[in-house]
């Protein structure tokens, strides 16, 4: 618990320094005014929920590829400390990865809210107490499936490159294949 504590401390310093934590939060509000001016006014027809599908696919899409892109740099930057730190016996690699996952979350959280509550009442999409949260709650999964994706992947290559490469080609597979 103690090693836990260490690390989190760590990790929420890091978070707080790293200029693409606050980079995530603009690049949110940016994806969440562009997609939700492509579909604003959207009609209550048949073509309009064709495009209020599109709407959704866009957004899990762009989450995915946001997700996976900004946790493969900071796993592979990251990874080679963790090395030294588990060879110094400072923390082993669970509490190492549980503290990242829980420092990790708010933020991802966070950016899902943003890129969620920017364009979904604009484009007109269902109002109601059940819909909003449903969707909130996809996009904050499909924020966690990404950076799990990134760090299996990060686990998984030696290089960057790579890595970066088969997370897109992954997503893609996913996203026109289901």
């Amino acid at each position: 618990l103690y090693r836990f504590k260490i690390v989190s401390e760590r990790r929420i310093k890091l978070i707080g320094r790293n200029a693409v934590t606050w980079t995530r939060m603009f690049i949110a509000v940016l994806f969440g005014v562009v997609i939700g001016s492509l579909f604003a006014n959207t009609p209550n027809n048949l073509g309009g929920a064709l495009a209020k599908n599109g709407y959704i696919f866009l957004h899990c899409f762009i989450v995915l590829m946001l997700s996976a892109a900004v946790t493969l740099p900071s796993c592979f930057r990251e990874r080679a400390t963790l090395f030294k730190h588990r060879s110094a016996e400072f923390y082993d690699s669970k509490s190492s990865y549980i503290a990242l996952l829980l420092t990790d979350a708010p933020l991802s959280i966070l950016e899902a809210c943003i890129l969620a509550v920017v364009s979904y009442f604009w484009v007109g999409m269902r109002p109601g107490a059940g819909y909003f949260p449903y969707f909130l709650g996809m996009l904050i999964a499909l924020e966690c499936a990404g950076q799990a994706l990134g760090r299996l992947l990060c686990a998984l290559y030696r290089k960057q490159v790579t890595a970066n490469s088969m997370s897109s080609i992954i997503i893609l597979v996913f996203g026109t294949v289901g």
